[in-house]
């Protein structure tokens, strides 16, 4: 999972990777994404089921360490404000999680061909030209939705 994370962090937009014919040691974002996707899977179920076989050591420990009044709550305070300080900083682009997904996004555009410009002529772009909208409307956004939709029942 290590592995094709850090492929699929560094690997262009899919658009942009198909077009390219991008390839990292001879397989394609979406293969690399397939493993991916399978490994987490995989993971997850591999945990709970050693976490179930395991149930009775694992509680076993947390038992002796009440019995033993070791209680850790100094570190847990410590780690769930961390926690919070990078989720945190991460929505809100403090400095310095926001340069690990500026250098993201600067690696994953180099790749990038000019999207089509629609009616507006691209004024809903933004000045990088990572395609985001501006904020002041969310006109192409709904415009683009409305494309996508599925037909319903």
């Amino acid at each position: 999972m290590s592995v094709s994370g850090i492929v699929l962090f560094a690997a262009p937009k899919c658009r942009d990777a198909r077009l390219a014919g991008w390839e990292c040691l001879g397989w394609d974002r979406q293969a690399w994404a397939d493993v991916h996707i399978t490994g987490c899977a995989l993971f997850v179920v591999l945990g709970a089921a050693h976490v179930f076989y395991n149930r009775r050591v694992l509680w076993g420990y947390v038992y002796s360490k009440r019995r033993k009044d070791i209680n850790l709550w100094k570190e847990l305070l410590v780690g769930m404000a961390l926690t919070g300080v990078v989720l945190v900083g991460t929505f809100r682009g403090w400095p310095p999680m926001s340069m690990l997904t500026r250098w993201r996004q600067e690696w994953k555009y180099q790749y990038s061909t000019p999207a089509p410009q629609g009616r507006d002529g691209g004024a809903s772009r933004n000045r990088s030209g990572f395609g985001r909208e501006n904020h002041d409307t969310g006109a192409t956004r709904d415009r683009d939705n409305a494309s996508r939709r599925l037909p319903g029942p």
